[in-house]
């Protein structure tokens, strides 16, 4: 199966029996629906949240491997940026720390997306319009961090 016909298959809108998990409780769709977890249906407008580097993953592959955690997903091997200027062949892809455009900064919440070095760097502090169909999944962070326009947190 393409990385594609993966996804679809894991937000099916009806129940079967093969997508839960072994102990039967948690089921696809209702991550799918979960408020630390959705895939955006359109495309998202985020912004990286500075000084995340520090962060440590709670499970062995980073940040990607939670997100793969959570999802039960493949980890993407593209960029979600939709404008993304990479021009690498086959850039590194990093489970990385954004906050959604008009979102509260309180500095303790963020998403893992899927992006390229190039996008989740410190120095990126332009917002980013990621692709429709990208999977999110929510992180509590240990410490305070801004988001890369802290001028939006001033509001």
């Amino acid at each position: 199966m393409t990385d594609t016909e993966l996804f679809l298959e894991a937000f099916k809108p009806e129940p079967h029996e093969e997508d839960m998990t072994k102990s039967g409780e948690i089921h696809r769709d209702e991550l799918q629906k979960s408020d630390d977890i959705f895939r955006s249906d359109y495309p998202q407008i985020v912004r990286n949240v500075e000084d995340t580097s520090k962060e440590e993953s709670p499970v062995q592959n980073g940040w990607g491997g939670y997100w793969q955690d959570k999802t039960w997903l493949a980890f993407p091997n593209e960029c979600s940026n939709s404008d993304c200027k990479n021009e690498e062949q086959n850039p590194e892809i990093v489970g990385a720390h954004v906050r959604k455009d008009g979102e509260p900064n309180t500095g303790k919440d963020a998403w893992i997306v899927p992006l390229c070095h190039k996008c989740n760097s410190d120095d990126n502090k332009e917002p980013m319009d990621l692709n429709g169909g990208t999977v999110f999944v929510r992180v509590h962070m240990s410490e305070s961090h801004k988001t890369a326009c802290p001028e939006e947190d001033k509001q």
